[in-house]
């Protein structure tokens, strides 16, 4: 029951799947099941989109986890759990070397799967690891949603568009052109969509989505507008999106992007190169968004004749 809610992507089912968790940890009388409980608690609090309480929620799931490794380590699905949640806590060697061990694990059950793929892509590691767990999780469950989701984001990293579109175009009562219900699908669909060339049914997609996603995915959402709505030269669209994005928490960098995307546009290279290279000195490129920027300063650079500044952001 609360792997069924952990699959689930509507509104409050991590919520409900930590209750659930909770519940089944008073209940459970082995320390295999009361480890379990734990890291699916753990991994339920960190997986929750809500902003909201969410350093605390991840200082909480952080000891939970080391608290699921004391009682039992032997299972894998209690192993792989704890990988997202180190992962996510930023305790990246940690996760890796975790997820090696559930890697060896002489019995790795089918619901383990799905944290191992995401733990793959959290840590940065093996493509066709994560790829092949995917393929086991959906074996498993083939209406979960959070494993389409998941591969449909791989997909759209890697550059496989068509495959993304059809990948967030099935939803849980099987092939749709839309997963109404569940706009995240409809978002990553939507991305999918204009960076296949098909730019107006991608823009028409988002706009129609955005709006009914939580707080925590919204801003990726309105992130993907902007960037879409640039490539129609809409500058009132998305100096609103960028004032959207500029006053939520934890996406400044995503607003500067498209600042310095609009620049960019506007073949004003030299200040565009001025912006973006004070956001990518920031930090570690750890997100897509840090790629993005990257990449962008490079053309800024290019643009504005900096031959060094190319040389450095390349």
């Amino acid at each position: 029951v609360v792997l069924d809610a952990l699959h689930d992507l509507s509104p409050g089912s991590e919520k409900r799947a930590a209750d659930l968790a909770a519940s089944w940890f008073k209940s459970a009388t082995s320390d295999i099941d009361r480890g379990e409980a734990v890291a699916l608690l753990a991994v339920a609090l960190v997986l929750d989109p809500t902003i909201e309480g969410y350093k605390d929620r991840l200082i909480d799931a952080t000891g939970l986890s080391q608290y699921a490794g004391q009682i039992d380590a032997s299972s894998s699905l209690n192993q792989a759990a704890r990988v997202v949640v180190w992962a996510l806590a930023g305790q990246v060697d940690q996760a890796k070397r975790l997820l090696e061990v559930v890697e060896t694990t002489p019995t790795v059950v089918p619901e383990a799967r799905f944290f191992m793929a995401l733990g793959q892509k959290l840590t940065a590691g093996k493509l066709d690891a994560a790829l092949d767990d995917l393929d086991k999780a959906l074996a498993e469950r083939p209406s979960s949603l959070r494993a389409k989701s998941l591969l449909a984001e791989i997909e759209l990293e890697i550059g496989l568009y068509p495959e993304a579109e059809k990948t967030a175009s099935v939803d849980d009562r099987g092939p749709t052109t839309t997963s109404t219900t569940h706009p995240w699908l409809d978002a990553l669909k939507g991305r999918a969509l204009v960076l296949d060339g098909k730019v107006d049914e991608g823009i028409k997609l988002l706009k129609a989505c955005e709006g009914k996603l939580d707080e925590g995915r919204r801003g990726d959402a309105l992130y993907w507008l902007g960037r879409s709505l640039t490539q129609k030269g809409d500058d009132a669209e998305v100096d609103t999106i960028i004032a959207s994005l500029s006053s939520r928490p934890g996406y400044a960098k995503e607003a500067g992007v498209l600042e310095g995307l609009k620049l960019v546009k506007a073949g004003d290279y030299a200040k565009a190169r001025d912006q973006l290279d004070a956001l990518v000195k920031r930090g570690p490129m750890a997100l897509p968004v840090d790629v993005d920027a990257a990449w962008l300063l490079v053309d800024a650079c290019a643009g504005a004749g900096d031959a060094d500044c190319v040389a450095r952001a390349g």
